[in-house]
Formats: C-alpha cells, structure tokens, sequence
C-alpha cells in the first residue's frame, strides 16, 4: 500500500488539557476543537510525492470552551495549506494562502505536517514493522521556534473495516523532545519537554488516509528567565480524525 491522488474530506477533533503549577496552586485549562477540513492529492506524483492541497472549511470550538480572545476561528474558513505529500506521508514545504490567519491559528491548526501517518517510501503491507526518526522546528503555543524530535515506531498490523471503510490498521508508538525559546509579554520564554504518543491509523487500498486516534502526554517546563521562575506544565490532547461523506 503507497500514498495515491484523490480528494477526502475530514472531521478532525481535538481536545487538549492542561495543568499548570504556579505560585503553589495548580491552574487547568480545557481547549476543545472540530475542525473540517479536505484534503486533496493530485496526479501524478513525481520522485519528490504529489502535489497536495488541505482546504479548511471550518473551525468550530466545543461547548463551554472559552477560546483566548487573540484566536479568531472566523479567519479559519477558506483557509488552505498547499505542499507536496512525499511517499513517506509527510506534508512538506507548506504554503498557507494567508499566512497572517495562519500564524494566528497556528495553535489550533498547525500547518498539516503531520497529519497523515507515516509509512516508508516503498510502501507498506500487513505485517511491516518501521521506525522513523524526524526534527523539526514548529511554533508551539506563544514560542514562535521550538525543535521538536520524534522517534517513530509503527506496524502494519492488517486490513479491518473502519467505519464501512476497509483499511490497513497501522500501530504507532512515539517518543517526543522539545525545545525553544521565544517571547511572552515581552519576557524572554525558554521551553523543554518530554512525551510520549500511542496512535492507531487507517489507510485504504488505493491510499487514502481513512483517520484514526491518538493520544498524546507531554510534561513540559517552562522557564521565565527575567523573574527565574519555573512553571511545569503537563499536556494530554487527544485527536480523533474521522472521513466525511
């Protein structure tokens, strides 16, 4: 099974909790989010992938979830990401049609690198066994640079019906390190983190990707250099991606 051209619409929801401790009291916050989005992958491909485009076609937050007055899902709708999907799965050289809405939605959206699963450049069947090592430099909630490195290991277990859909099921388990600095309130921010991510994936026989669930549990530090303050931060989100009729 290999990454192939096609057009799938998606329902991606996510939820995310945090617990952050300072001044000896514990402080939780929930964000929750659906976004619907189509992903279209266009023939023929070439050595480098395919062309490929996600159009998003709404961001709309969870009941009771109070979004920071900075993020507007308004700028969400028609918002689009187009790049190049490699045969590994991943979305490169991303070019958003707006780049200040996205910049500005960076946290609830990202930019799509990661959205499909990733396989190796020769393809996969039932019974591979891969591991996958990848650095990147992404923006992580108000730090703008953060070098994020991920150690992949996943397993094509076999072909199962999702959602009436038949699909291989692909097993993922990630080690993640992180780490940046940036502002906040014109303070200089330092960030580092650790986690971990358990995910269980859909590919089709023709290779569209048919969603899937993952989990993912970071403890995070966040150090405040002018005052010397210290804040641990953990993070558990889970992501589910649905296909739309």
């Amino acid at each position: 099974m290999r990454y192939g051209p096609g057009t799938t619409r998606y329902l991606v929801q996510r939820r995310i909790e945090n617990v952050q401790e300072f001044g000896g009291a514990e402080q939780r916050t929930t964000l929750g989010f659906s976004i619907f989005v189509t992903a279209t992958v266009r023939g023929p491909g070439d050595t480098a992938g395919y062309p490929a485009t996600f159009a998003i076609d709404s961001v709309t937050a969870d009941s009771g979830v109070l979004l920071p007055s900075v993020i507007n899902l308004g700028r969400a709708r028609g918002l689009s990401f187009s790049g190049v999907l490699t045969p590994r799965g991943e979305f490169r050289n991303s070019a958003p049609s707006d780049s200040s809405a996205a910049r500005s939605l960076a946290q609830i959206i990202g930019g799509f690198r990661e959205f499909f699963p990733r396989i190796p450049a020769m393809g996969v069947a039932p019974g591979s066994v891969w591991a996958d090592t990848v650095t990147q430099v992404e923006q992580f909630g108000v730090i703008d640079s953060v070098q994020i490195r991920s150690v992949h290991n996943a397993r094509a277990v076999g072909w199962e019906e999702q959602e009436g859909l038949r699909g291989l099921r692909i097993e993922v388990r990630s080690t993640v390190g992180l780490a940046g600095n940036g502002q906040q309130g014109g303070q200089a921010v330092d960030l580092t983190g650790s986690g971990t991510r358990q995910g269980v994936e859909y590919v089709a026989p023709d290779g569209r990707y048919l969603g899937g669930v993952s989990r993912d549990s970071t403890a995070l530090t966040i150090t405040l250099r002018a005052q010397g303050v210290i804040v641990p931060v953990r993070q558990v989100a889970l992501s589910v991606i649905r296909v739309r009729p």
